[in-house]
This record gives structure tokens, sequence and C-alpha cells, in this order.
């Protein structure tokens, strides 16, 4: 694994279910005027940004319902003859950059924005990260689509109402003529007709486009020439599913297996524009959207039209393969020297003003003058997320000037502000409610600020289009402030609510504030909005939908340890050391790493790396030898074969792709042999062997289909002198496994199944195929990092609590025997790069230090409590219980004894000011124990059995 590459992101909403199906949206955020394109197997779009800026997002997507921002297309609109930073005298709210068009033609791919009441700008690139190249035309174009036909000739088809086609140059960088084709009003009434998206599929030019509310209908005209004349039907009638209002504004895409979908936006509120995926086909050459098994005739001004319904939840695309979870980010801790891809700024910023490295691991705004935060330029901004969310950011205010204001924000129109302002030496804590442009909202004076340090919240229900918010000196206890902010969608910001840190100075430039971090949380599964009656003047912020606000005490139910019910056979934890990339671990790192002492992890698994060049062999022997003098097993994994076994081939359109020859497979096998021999006769003998690392992630190593990879287990993995391990998919990708599980030779020759899981939600860590034919095989979990691999994270809190809780669930939901994490060694990981144990290191080993190699998992209550998670062990005449509270509070835990009984309890405890630090003792009565569970910790507890 490579650093950064498959962090697996946190996000609000997920529409990727993890049993082969999604539910609609499949973004719940503002990206109105969505425009895709396919190139080979992946996907990208791209999306309206106004006066948000980096501007237009290029997103990525394998499977059209994972997406990810890999990159924007421009930084700013200069060449367009308008400037837009903010002034106390000027702004453009509602204006920028509207419905951009993204299209590909041999090896260049190029994105068309509209600027509101402006130019029509093209950029090219032949990375679709960019950079892009600008081209300023000398016009504008309303909605356009770029479509490049087969000939190669380029055209824009734009306006509203009528179709205008204008045909470009041959290096698409002007307009040789253009002229109106065709008009189409609404069906029912006078309605702009705008949105354009065009294809072309045997021999006809479709062109899409969409009545704006209240008619919202999605138009499809059909021409054999692009001239026309064009034939029209409506596909969707403006309908609508919950959480939104009419659905529309879309176009047309297919995947590699042939399959059609159709992407729309819907209509709401402060959420803004959301997008939905249904599905299409196609009937004597025209569409039909919608859910197959409810098409059906409807009637629209005396004309018949075929259409189904927007499903809710339905199937996912075929692509021909399957792809793991993707998110955009949201929670950002700033510890990287370049902003999150989740961030815009408001307007143009003022790079001088603003900083990632004067103070690393914080943002730095210094105030700029401006008479009110919707006048004020910096203002970092990220979308809001459906059906709720809450962000929350730390703020050091030590070196804030008189006349500055800083703090969180929901910029919209309303607007709604918590922040400090100082005056006269002096700081407090005020909210600004419902604010309208240069308006003053409600003002609502908090308490003074004596400290430095302050939390800032707020919480934004796009159900009732409601937020309120909160403050607090301890990120424990917040305190209301302020009334409701209402959150309608207003044209003239043209955008959904965003969430904004700002700091900006009423009188001149002023002083500057420090952000340690921004965190989102969300209420994914919450279905009905917030109660009035949660958010009176006096209440504290207690929102259902956010559990992490939750501030008394609770009890758990209890949690049983059935002694008698054993799982599966732990092997043990541990990670890889990996000379050759990140050099090797030092004798006191070793110690460290595979001591079980005091300061030492525990670790009883170690990984290795096994070079295409056998001259570098030796490099893993000093750690490895160490490993297994300290009781380690040791397992290996290549990445390449030799280089004389390998061949190049282009994969999905990229050049230059490697895989293993067939005609070297038993020259492999020996390769393997070779280095199995090569350790043994070293004093460092394997437990096992890989065939691949991660053979379907393998973009700068060594692809293998789950073809070759049954062909060479069935053919060549019997020859190797060791266990074996297959097939290590990057995420747990089962079609990579079935294959050789559902291959009886080819089973008899696997010894262990390998899986990583990055990307891998919860609901596929179980594997019912490998219950059902992989008696006798072990299941190993070989690689991960989690929840991310930022710089300088491992000791985050309480994200590091985020370790224990994924290993919790490998070990209960997957049922596996070991747990590696990547890098041993790594400033995200369990040891910090001078040697010293972090805190997710520290989560690793309540695991690690008591639940050795040969324990057995025994049967536990799973999540006894809100947010409480158990997992339990018997070996060596003990039991371990391992117990996490993700809650803020304590939560008094009853722990009962089945089929057994211990004595006196032990207990180690992980929160956010100890680390591993020795708690309480307990005694067993009557089968049970009692144990206070802190807020946001582990706790390892062990007894004697008897």
């Amino acid at each position: 694994m490579e650093d950064v590459m498959k962090d697996e992101m946190k996000a609000a909403w997920q529409s990727d279910n993890g049993n082969g199906t999604y539910t609609n949206p499949i973004l719940n955020a503002d990206y109105p005027d969505i425009a895709a394109i396919r190139v080979g197997s992946d996907f990208y779009m791209v999306s309206s940004t106004f006066v948000s800026f980096p501007s237009i997002p290029i997103m990525h997507s394998k499977d059209l319902i994972n997406w990810e921002i890999i990159g924007y297309v421009t930084t700013d609109l200069n060449g367009t003859g308008k400037s837009y930073t903010l002034t106390n005298n000027f702004e453009d709210y509602g204006h920028g950059c509207w419905a951009p068009t993204i299209a590909y033609r041999n090896g260049v791919y190029y994105v068309g924005i509209y600027q509101a009441q402006g130019r029509f700008i093209l950029c090219t690139a032949t990375n679709p990260e960019g950079p892009y190249t600008k081209t300023v035309f000398n016009r504008g174009f309303h909605d356009p689509a770029l479509f490049l036909d087969d000939d190669g000739t380029g055209y824009i088809i734009s306006e509203a109402n009528d179709v205008r086609i204008s045909r470009l140059s041959g290096d698409y960088k002007s307009v040789v003529d253009s002229r109106v084709s065709t008009r189409i009003e609404g069906a029912t009434g006078r309605y702009l007709v705008e949105g354009t998206h065009v294809i072309k599929k045997n021999g006809f030019y479709y062109i899409f486009r969409n009545s704006t509310p209240p008619e919202s209908f999605t138009y499809c005209l059909r021409s054999r020439n692009i001239y026309g004349p064009y034939e029209t039907r409506i596909l969707l009638n403006g309908p609508s599913i919950p959480g939104g209002s009419q659905i529309h504004q879309g176009g047309p895409i297919d995947t590699p297996t042939g399959e059609w979908w159709f992407y729309v936006f819907q209509d709401g509120g402060g959420l803004g524009r959301r997008d939905i995926l249904l599905p299409m086909q196609w009937q004597n050459d025209w569409p039909v959207l919608g859910d197959p098994s409810t098409v059906r005739n409807v009637t629209i001004a005396g004309k018949n039209y075929t259409m189904g319904n927007v499903p809710i939840t339905y199937r996912k695309p075929n692509v021909g393969a399957s792809y793991p979870v993707r998110t955009i980010p949201d929670t950002d801790e700033f510890n990287s020297p370049v902003l999150g891809v989740q961030w815009q700024w408001n307007h143009y910023p003022d790079n001088s003003k603003w900083s990632l490295r004067e103070r690393p691991g914080y943002l730095r705004l210094h105030a700029k003058q401006a008479n009110n935060l919707w006048r004020a330029a910096n203002t970092l901004t990220q979308r809001v997320q459906g059906p709720g969310c809450q962000g929350t950011i730390e703020l050091d205010t030590a070196n804030m000037a008189d006349g500055d204001q800083a703090g969180l924000c929901l910029l919209n129109i309303p607007y709604g502000t918590i922040g400090v302002v100082k005056s006269g030496g002096v700081k407090r804590i005020t909210a600004n409610i419902n604010a309208k442009e240069d308006g003053q909202g409600v003002i609502t004076n908090g308490p003074v600020l004596y400290n430095q340090i302050v939390y800032l919240r707020a919480d934004a229900d796009l159900l009732t289009n409601k937020a309120v918010f909160s403050y607090s000196t301890d990120n424990i206890n917040f305190n209301r402030l302020g009334g409701q902010l209402n959150m309608p969608f207003d044209l003239g910001f043209f955008q959904g609510d965003k969430f904004g840190i700002y700091n900006f100075n009423t009188a001149s430039s002023g002083g500057y504030v420090d952000v340690n971090w921004f965190r989102f949380a969300s209420s994914r599964g919450r279905t009905s909005g917030m109660a009035e009656t949660d958010v009176t003047a006096e209440t504290v912020v207690t929102v259902e939908m956010l559990e992490a606000d939750m501030e008394a005490a609770a009890s758990g139910g209890d949690a049983a340890i059935n002694l008698a019910a054993q799982k599966q056979l732990i092997r043990g934890f541990g990670g890889i050391n990996h000379p050759a990339w990140i050099g090797d671990l030092t004798a006191a790192q070793r110690e460290t790493a595979f001591g079980n002492g005091n300061n030492q992890l525990g670790f009883t698994v170690l990984r290795i790396y096994i070079d295409e060049n056998r001259n570098n062999w030796s490099r893993e022997l000093a750690t490895a030898r160490k490993a297994k003098e300290k009781g380690a097993i040791l397992f290996a994994s290549p990445w390449n074969p030799p280089s004389d076994m390998v061949e190049t081939f282009t994969r999905d359109g990229v050049k230059g792709q490697k895989r293993l020859r067939r005609d070297k497979y038993a020259a492999y096998a020996q390769h393997l042999n070779d280095f199995v021999s090569y350790m043994r006769n070293n004093g460092a003998e394997l437990y096992a062997i890989s065939v691949q690392n991660e053979p379907d992630y393998a973009h700068t190593w060594t692809w293998w289909t789950p073809s070759e990879m049954l062909n060479f287990m069935r053919d060549y993995a019997g020859s190797i002198n060791c266990r074996v391990i297959a097939p290590e998919s990057f995420s747990y990708m089962k079609n990579m496994s079935d294959p050789i599980l559902n291959d009886s030779r080819a089973l008899a020759n696997l010894d262990i199944l390998g899986a990583h899981l990055y990307g891998t939600p919860e609901s596929s860590f179980a594997y019912p195929l490998f219950k059902q034919k992989g008696a006798n095989k072990e299941l190993w979990m070989t690689e991960v990092y989690y929840p991310n691999s930022n710089n300088n994270s491992a000791d985050l809190w309480p994200e590091a609590l985020e370790v224990s809780y994924h290993i919790h669930n490998a070990m209960v939901l997957g049922e596996f025997q070991t747990y590696v994490w990547w890098y041993i060694r790594r400033q995200y990981g369990p040891m910090k790069e001078d040697g010293t144990i972090s805190k997710r290191g520290y989560n690793m080993a309540h695991f690690s230090k008591f639940v050795r190699p040969g324990y057995v998992r025994v049967d536990a209550t799973r999540n006894p409590a809100s947010s409480v998670y158990v997992s339990a062990y018997k070996g060596d005449n003990k039991a371990v219980i391992v117990a996490i509270n993700k809650n803020t509070y304590t939560v008094s835990q009853k722990f009962t004894f089945q089929n057994g009984t211990g004595g006196s309890v032990s207990s180690w405890i992980t929160d956010g000011s100890r680390n591993l630090a020795a708690g309480p003792g307990y005694n067993v009565s009557g089968n049970s124990f009692t144990a206070q569970l802190p807020g946001r910790s582990v706790t390892t507890f062990v007894t004697n059995l008897r």
C-alpha cells in the first residue's frame, strides 16, 4: 500500500449499501448541473460551483455510485474581464461558474464553463485531474453541452428554449458558425427548457433538456441530423423522492457492460441540489427512464409518454467488476500543507492572508477589513450534507485584535454565525442568526471568553431546513446560543448552505486566529426532522441525530461472555517492515514492536516484502530474525515478479501496465520457493507466503485478473513449499477469491485466504462462501491502515479510537485470525517516526498485548449499549475482554460470564489523556462484574478463569 492512496474517508451519506444495491441520492450534497462521461472503465463528472473557488470539481467513479473529487478545473476566471474578489462594494453571489460540460477525445479531456452573464471558457488537459489550460471565447453559451462527433467535429449546443448549435474550429477554440436549429417550450406552460446534454447512438443525435420548476420535465429531442428536424418526447414528469422536491436536468451515460443509466439532480432547500441515478432502457431507439418494473404510459397535455418511477433503492450498475466504497472527505485536521479537496473559498481568496504552514497542523486566517461576513474575503467553505449534519471547529483566539470577528458559519441567504468578537480588549462569544446579505441578523451575546481556545458548532437539519449553533470551552459540554437559522434555497446565492470558517475585522486589518480542526458528524440514518423542542433557547444542544452531543452518563445492557461458544483461532496482530521503501526498523524499534513489556506493542505477526531482485533479500533479515526470536510468525508478499517474467499491456486505456507472463507461471512459483528457502536458511523461516499483493489495485505493480489468479492457484501453487496466501485483494473484493473457493483444485492449494480492508464497508466483512467452503483454511486480514494516512495523524484523538473499533469489527464481523497494519513505523502508524508508540498503536496494543497467538475468540454481546462495542477471547486459562466506548460520556457496563467464570479482573485504559494505563480492579461476583467505561475510550479487561 502506498501512502495516502487508499484512505477510507468518512462522509455523512453513503449511497452504496455494500450488498450490491445503492440508495438515492448518490451524492447527498449540493452538486448541481452535473455532466458526466465515461472513459474506458472510469467515469468523470463535473458540477457548477458559482463563486466558490477553486472552481468546477472533477469527480471520479468506477461504478457511478461511489464518487471522489480528484481535482478542480480552475482556480480563477482570469481572462474573462471580471474579477471575483469580495469587497465592501462588490460581490457576485449566484453567478460565476454555471453548468459545466465535459467531453473526451484522443487522450484529451475538455471541460466547458459558462461564466454567468459573461464568456464561455474551454479548458483542456491530458490528465483528468489537471492542470487545465483555458481558452476564453468572446461570447457566452447558456447551459452548454460540448459534443464531439464521430468525425471529430466539435459543437456547442446551448441556450434556453432555443436550441442553438455552434460548430467549432478544428482545435475547438473558436466558433465557425452558429444558428438556432429548433425551439422547445414547456408542455404545460411557458417555462425555460434548458440544461443541455447531447449523445449520439445508432446514427441518432439525442438532445436532453429540462424545464424549470414547477414543470420540471425531462425532454428528449431526436434526429438523424444534428441540425434537425427533431422529434420530441418527455422522459420524466418532474417526480420526487423523500428529502427533496422535483427531480430534473441531467443526461445519459453507459457502462462498459452496455447498460445505460441517467443522472439528474433533485431540488432541495438548504441542502441545495443533490444527485440521483436511475436506470435507463432503449425502446425503438428512444430512451425510457425509471425502474423497468414500474414503466407505464403517462398522459401529458393529451399525449402518452413511457416512463417509470425513480427508484430509492435499486441494484448498482453492472460495470463488470466490484469496487470499494469511495467518499468525499469532510473532517479535516489541517495536518497537510495543502487544503483538502472538500474546501472552497467564497469568491477569490487573498493568499497572503491564510496559511497552513505558519503554524503546522493549523489553518491560520489573518483578518482583512470587511463590513460583515457577506463581504469578508477568505471564508473557507464546504458543503453541508443530508439528511442532517454537524460541523465543529477548535478555534485558538490568542492573537485576535480589536475589531476581529472569527468563527463558524452556515453561509447562504440568510446566514448564521457563531464566533468570537473582540472589542475593547474583551473577547465575547456571539451568535448572529438569519442575517441577509448586508443586513444584520438577530445578535445574541454570550459569555466573555477568558480561555484562548473555544469550540464552535453548527447543527443543520436538512429535512426541516433549520439549524442551531452552540459553543463549548471543553469540547464536551456545548451550550446553545441564538435562535434557529432558516435554510431555504435562495436564487441570490444559488447554492446549498455551506459550513464556513471566517475571520474579518470591521475596522481595519486585524490579528489572526488558528483553527486546529474542522470535524464533521452526520445523521446518516435519520429520516425525520428536528423537533421544535430540541431547539428552545435555554437547551444544551442534544439533537437526536448527533449522538456525539449526549452529555449524561448511561448504563449499558448486559454484555454476555459465553466462554463455551468458540469462534476463530487468533494468530496475532502486527504490521509490515519495508526497508526498501522507508528504511529498516532500528534495533530499539524492533524491541518496541515485538516485545511485550511496558511501552511495547506486543506484535506477533511480521509481514515481509519480497523484492523482485533477490540481491536485495538480505535487507529483510535483521528485523525478521528479531521478530522470530520474540515469537512472531512471519509471512511475505510480493509486489512484482522478476523483470524477466513480466510483460506490459494496455489496461482500461492505460499503457505500460504489468502482468506475469503466462509462460512464466512455473518459474514464478519457483521464485517464491527460492525466497522461502532463503529465509529458512537464514534463520527467519516463513509461516506463509502470498502469491501477490493487491492484484486488483496494481497501478504501480503487477495486475492479476481473477481468472489468472485462479489458474495459478490451481496449476502452480501446489509446488510452493510453504503455506500459500491468496489473493490479498485490496478491498476484500470477493470476485478475486470466489473462483478459488469454487474450484476444488485451487482450494486444495490455498492455505490462507488473505484480504485487505481498504474502503471495505462493514457489511462486506462477513464472507459466507468462505464459511461454507473454507474448512481447515485460515482467514487473515493482511493489510490496512485506518481511518486514513494523513500526515502526523497517529496521535489524533478521538480519531485514533477508530483503530480499535476497526479491529473489533474485523475480529467479530469478519472473523479474521490476524490483523496486520501497513507500515509499523509511520507518522500515521502504530509507531511514530521517532520510535515511540502512537495513540493508534496503543489502540492496537489493547488487542496485541493481551490476545496472544493461540487464543480463541468467544461469543460476546457485540453492541450491548449505544456506541459500545465488546469482543472477548480466551487462552492460557485467561479471559480477555476488549470494550470500546465511542460516546462522549461514561457508560456503566455489566459483563456476565456464561459457561465459566473469572476471578479478580485487571483493566487497562486508553482515552484522550491515558495510554494503556492501569485502570481499576474488579471482582467477579455471581459470574458478573460492572465496570465504568470512560467516554471515548478502549478498555481491556483480563481475568484468570476458574
